[in-house]
């Protein structure tokens, strides 16, 4: 593709930001670099699907990747799956669900179900699967590069930073089971540049140990310059988890700035967040019952635990918030199944208090929606699911000062790890959860995806058993001429009102008028940063 064509084409639609919409672009597991799925938006309607993809571009069907989630830039969202037995990468259209492109990954490893990123600078997205990561044009496909690591990614979802200039990282864990050997790996992402920058994208810059085992799931967040991860620690000699911070400016690889041990002997398989300075991390533990692991939050520049307490097993990642004026911390935990001492639910903590591990747990759903049948025991079928251990809900605070949940169900007692979930809620987190009675704390729902979901402008996206489930109204297109493409010739045609059907209606709001003029040039100007820095 040539420059000049590059220039013109694009495959994004950017929608002006407003009250009723969130920012419109999902860009990582969790939203962003942060990691922190928290988002102002007003709710979408998840009560009817407007498509679902399950059909690659030779109409096999698709089995996505369980519990992973999409992510979303422009025209595009993209998933990971499985087609015809290979593993691949999907791009779908926005406005239909059509398959734009795919390509081949590396067979995936341990029933991963890990998550692509967006590298909104290049234009890629970024994708792990077995013992590679890969690159990928976001506009048609193309391979940009690939990197093989001697250890496979597991669950493990990557993190690009964008704020570096010349220097832009990718960030990613591999994972070494139950025996040690993780790491952290720096790949480059940047264009190669003698002075500035002398790797080329896809090289790896440095590598550093996580002292010990794991690396499943143990996804990194960004801040200031700064690379927070988690690890599962060992088991012989024993080592419980530990939270690390690493300066992402390295040009070597870097000793942790600060080390933070779990105060439970019980390692981390999930991400972490960032935000305010603070990091918040949950473990796993492999025995007991909903309070056998631990809730974090660690103050960001010198690893001092600031609050702790007891939690449900997850791999999910805290989400902070606040409501009126008071503080709070959502995670996603637990699995179905008595036999594993433990319960899917969705947790609410009171981050205040000391920083020794006591109980700050407000309410948890399995208890709270529980309906004894008689013998004292919280069995299967006795109350409401919401959550799961492989989940990452998304919050939205609305601007008339509510505090939403879209929160996923776990598949039932049997289904494997790499199932995708099996409903999608909108909670009420102002509300309390009920026996018997869910209807002021669930305010919709719909059965058959649940899996992590992605928000980008009106629109909410969630895999499920029989697809990619896109909710809210159909984002507009770009094409007015019928071609296919976005270029400035669709500019052309609508300033002469020759456009094919009814594309005119850029915003698809039944009126042809200046703000689908000016949705078109937007639109048409989004790739810009990707055609300066290419």
């Amino acid at each position: 593709m040539s420059t000049l064509h590059r220039c013109l084409f694009t495959l994004a639609l950017a929608t002006p930001l407003s009250a009723s919409a969130a920012p419109d672009a999902w860009t990582h597991l969790a939203f962003d670099q942060s990691r922190i799925a928290r988002v102002a938006a007003e709710p979408v309607d998840i009560s009817t699907p407007t498509w679902i993809a399950h059909f690659d571009s030779s109409t096999a069907p698709i089995a996505f990747t369980g519990p992973s989630s999409p992510v979303i830039w422009g025209r595009c969202v993209i998933a990971l799956g499985r087609s015809a037995g290979i593993d691949r990468i999907y791009c779908f259209d926005r406005s239909t669900g059509a398959t734009l492109w795919q390509h081949d990954l590396a067979p995936s490893q341990n029933e991963s179900w890990s998550s692509p990123a967006i590298d909104t600078l290049r234009g890629t997205v970024i994708a792990p699967s077995g013992n590679q990561l890969a690159a990928f044009d976001i506009l048609d496909g193309t391979l940009r590069w690939a990197t093989t690591f001697s250890l496979p990614l597991v669950n493990v979802s990557p993190l690009v930073t964008t704020d570096r200039g010349a220097e832009d990282r990718c960030f990613v864990t591999d994972f070494s089971g139950f025996g040690i050997g993780a790491s952290l790996h720096c790949i480059n992402v940047s264009p190669f540049d003698a002075a500035l920058n002398p790797y080329q994208p896809g090289a790896v810059v440095w590598s550093t140990s996580l002292n010990g085992r794991g690396g499943s799931g143990n996804s990194c967040a960004y801040a200031n310059d700064t690379v927070y991860v988690a690890s599962a620690g060992r088991f012989s000699p024993p080592l419980a988890g530990q939270v690390m911070a690493f300066d992402a400016s390295a040009p070597t690889a870097p000793l942790p700035l600060w080390i933070t041990t779990n105060p439970v002997n019980e390692g981390f398989y999930g991400g972490v967040s960032i935000e305010n300075g603070a990091v918040y991390a949950a473990s796993y533990a492999f025995f007991a019952g909903l309070d056998s692991a631990t809730a974090l939050r660690i103050n960001a520049q010198n690893g001092a635990i600031e609050w702790c307490s007891p939690a449900n097993r997850t791999a999910s990642i805290p989400i902070p918030f606040s409501r009126a004026n008071q503080s709070f911390i959502a995670i996603s935990t637990g699995l179905p199944g008595a036999s594993f001492g433990s319960r899917p639910a969705l947790e609410l903590f009171n981050p205040t208090g000391s920083a020794t591990c006591t109980d700050h747990l407000l309410w948890e759903t399995s208890s709270a929606t529980w309906i004894d049948n008689g013998n004292a025991v919280i069995e299967d079928g006795e109350f409401n699911i919401f959550g799961g251990w492989t989940h990452h809900p998304v919050i939205i605070e609305t601007s008339s000062g509510n505090t939403l949940m879209y929160i996923g169900a776990i598949a039932s007692s049997g289904a494997t790890a790499d199932q995708p979930y099996t409903s999608l809620y909108l909670v009420d987190l102002a509300a309390l959860p009920t026996p018997g009675n869910v209807s002021g704390f669930a305010v919709q729902q719909f059965v058959g995806c649940g899996s992590s979901p992605a928000l980008a402008g009106a629109n909410l996206y969630s895999i499920g058993a029989a697809g990619l489930h896109a909710f809210g109204p159909s984002p507009s297109s770009l094409d007015v001429n019928g071609d296919a493409i976005g270029t400035t010739e669709d500019l052309y045609t609508w300033e002469t009102g020759a456009g094919a059907g009814g594309r005119l209606d850029i915003d698809r709001s039944l009126a042809v008028d200046n703000a689908d003029r000016d949705e078109l040039r937007t639109g048409l100007r989004v790739n810009e940063s990707v055609d300066m820095n290419s």
